[in-house]
């Protein structure tokens, strides 16, 4: 797999895009059937809620009167795939460090 062989800084990028764009279809799809108490609204809540910093940080540059707006939303998504940059570059640096730590173990060990 030479996906895994990138650096990991385009790795982390390569995922966070699937991620959110995974995300946020699924997110607008359930959206259109948004009833309360559903299956449906608990994971948009669930999307709103990992987005709390995202959502944050975009009303830091929008006033609250221009949040529909198309810049606003250009924003958030800007912000929602550097905070999952962030946190899936934090997952794969972790899973290297111990992966390539076990397997030098392993290699003086025999």
């Amino acid at each position: 797999m030479r996906l895994l062989k990138l650096n990991t800084m385009l790795l982390a990028l390569i995922f966070s895009l699937l991620i959110e764009g995974i995300g946020t279809g699924v997110y607008c799809w359930l959206a259109s059937s948004f009833s309360p108490d559903t299956f449906a609204d608990t994971l948009c809540d669930v999307y709103l809620v990992l987005h709390m910093p995202a959502l944050k940080l975009m009303q830091m540059f929008y006033p609250a009167s221009q949040w529909p707006g198309v810049g606003a939303h250009i924003l958030f998504y800007i912000f929602a795939l550097c905070e999952c940059w962030i946190l899936t570059f934090a997952v794969i640096w972790i899973l290297r460090h111990f992966y390539r730590r076990s397997d030098d173990n392993k290699s003086r060990a025999a």
